[in-house]
């Protein structure tokens, strides 16, 4: 394996793009057999460990925790005790004039004590929903039909949609067993909704990749976009997947950076386009540009009926 050659200051950069109406909206989603995700209980967890935009609206995570600690009735002085103390909460998030934000979400959190769950049943899908609703109104956004706050919560998470190129069962995580990279990556969810029967959801992911011999040594940044819509339909509890568009932006010096007998760009190049062909992405065009980010339109040899789902937790 050849010495990585560092980044430059200006680096050519080659972005990889596909786009279709229609996809196999079933590569996205968490498996039927994951209880954590279908439970709801993958998206109670991840409301703390995700960032969220709704409506170009940051989600203060803080106050997701406070909305939740009311729910517990575990006491606000000893959840805003247990917030000051951790190390990671900013300074600005420990003042007496945050505390009163802090208060609110707590002292609504009370409200929706009876919708946690009994501990053996572990259903945490309707308290999720709330936490949801609760996240586009404090964004000032249309809170999305009942059918698409299902699918959220079912598939809002790092069981469902974030991953999308690199989970375990995705090509790049292949690339990474085969030629002992690594792969870690910070990652933020931007939900668009201004009809209740329309949710735009795009993640944006920075993969950072380093070497399982030297995982401490970053060799470059992928950066990754996935986005869709889903629609509802009146009267009905399924949705639709529409507009399916994936990028993958890739350095062109990592062309200098050989592995066997293959360089890591067309690797990478490789499993993008299988990736693309699994969500049934047609015709991928990739072309090279120095510079500036390339932009590639891909076309669709055919066009598939929309795909729908109502694999919701609660319905047939």
């Amino acid at each position: 394996m050849d010495s990585f050659i560092p980044e430059e200051k200006e680096n050519p950069i080659v972005t990889l793009k596909a786009q279709a109406e229609k996809f196999d909206f079933s590569k996205l989603r968490a498996d039927e057999k994951n209880t954590l995700a279908n439970s709801g209980e993958a998206m109670f967890l991840d409301f703390y460990r995700m960032n969220f935009v709704v409506n170009k609206k940051s989600i203060d995570s803080t106050l997701i925790f406070a909305l939740t600690e009311g729910a517990k009735k575990n006491g606000l002085e000893k959840a805003w005790d247990e917030h000051c103390k951790n190390e990671k909460a900013p300074d600005d998030k420990k003042t007496d004039q945050y505390k009163k934000k802090f208060e609110e979400f707590y002292n609504l959190g009370t409200n929706y004590t009876n919708l946690l769950p009994k501990e053996e049943a572990r259903n945490y899908r309707p308290f999720a929903k709330q936490v949801f609703k609760e996240m586009f109104k404090h964004a000032g956004a249309q809170v999305p039909s009942d059918p698409i706050v299902e699918e959220l919560v079912t598939n809002c998470n790092q069981a469902g949609y974030v991953g999308a190129l690199y989970a375990e069962d995705k090509p790049l995580f292949h690339v990474a067993t085969a030629h002992e990279l690594v792969f870690g990556s910070s990652h933020t969810t931007y939900i668009d909704c201004s009809d209740p029967s329309h949710a735009t959801i795009r993640i944006e992911e920075k993969i950072a990749v380093c070497t399982l011999a030297k995982p401490e040594e970053e060799l470059c940044k992928l950066d990754s976009s996935l986005k869709f819509t889903l629609q509802s339909q009146d009267g009905k509890d399924d949705v639709i997947y529409k507009d399916g568009k994936l990028s993958l932006t890739v350095p062109k010096r990592l062309k200098d950076y050989n592995m066997g007998d293959k360089n890591l760009f067309n690797i990478i190049k490789e499993c993008f386009q299988k990736l693309c062909e699994k969500f049934g992405f047609f015709k991928i065009k990739i072309g090279h540009e120095l510079d500036k980010q390339l932009k590639v339109n891909n076309h669709l040899e055919s066009v598939e009926p929309p795909v729908h789902s109502n694999e919701h937790g609660n319905t047939p």
